[in-house]
């Protein structure tokens, strides 16, 4: 049953400036960064973005979400936590840091992370993929501390949104530089990356919607289509 109260209103007209906001900010945004450098710009804008978890020495992992269970809520005064954050965030923690650590304790014993033990009474784990093991920049987990880690693969997800996008607008459409930073902006500083850091998978994928429409529109305009056009005369003959 869902209770309407008057702050409900009020977190729908946040969520409406938000979005107003972010579609106002993103191209003012595009605008800066072609300028002044084009996608140099934006790994610095987002550098400054996620300071905290990168150079700032904070983890984006939500680590004081396992103070909301035993036999962690037991030691939440004495180690002088006082409440969670937002506990709508354990699936990082719970699922994905556990994969990621499981991943790099198998690595750092030469095994590969085939099977997981831990699972009922074992279950298949590199092949399932939902832990991404095998993305290549998943090498961001390995070779950083992973509770660091999560700040820097997200920066870099959100900046290949963005040089993806980029490149996406000027060769695939063939559009301006001004329409191509503002479609640059508006895809990796959405709310859709924003919100995701979360699932870490997800953002990865997102992320490369850009170059795979860019190489389907070099397909298409290519010799491929060439041979595709000889073979709709040859039919019609």
């Amino acid at each position: 049953k869902i209770v309407k109260r008057g702050g409900d209103r009020l977190a729908t007209w946040f969520m409406a400036a938000n979005m107003v906001g972010a579609l106002l900010f993103a191209p003012l945004v595009g605008w800066w960064i072609e300028r002044t450098g084009r996608r140099r710009r934006l790994a610095v804008f987002l550098l400054a973005m996620f300071w905290p978890v990168t150079l700032g020495g904070r983890s984006l992992v939500p680590f004081d979400a396992l103070y909301q269970s035993l036999p962690w809520s037991t030691y939440a005064a004495e180690h002088g936590v006082t409440g969670v954050q937002n506990p709508l965030l354990t699936d990082l923690l719970l699922e994905n840091y556990t994969w990621k650590s499981f991943i790099t304790r198998e690595i750092a014993a030469r095994e590969l992370p085939l099977w997981n033990p831990y699972l009922f009474a074992g279950a298949p784990f590199l092949a399932a993929g939902q832990s991404s093991g095998l993305y290549p920049l998943s090498v961001i987990y390995y070779g950083l501390p992973l509770w660091l880690a999560y700040g820097w693969f997200t920066a870099v997800q959100i900046w290949l949104a963005g040089a993806f996008t980029y490149a996406y607008a000027r060769r695939g459409l063939r559009l301006a530089w001004a329409p191509s930073a503002a479609a640059m902006a508006v895809f990796a500083l959405s709310q859709l990356f924003l919100v995701n850091p979360v699932h870490p998978m997800i953002l990865a994928g997102m992320a490369w919607l850009p170059l795979i429409l860019l190489a389907l529109e070099r397909v298409s305009l290519g010799p491929l289509a060439h041979f595709a056009e000889a073979g709709e005369c040859d039919h019609s003959h």
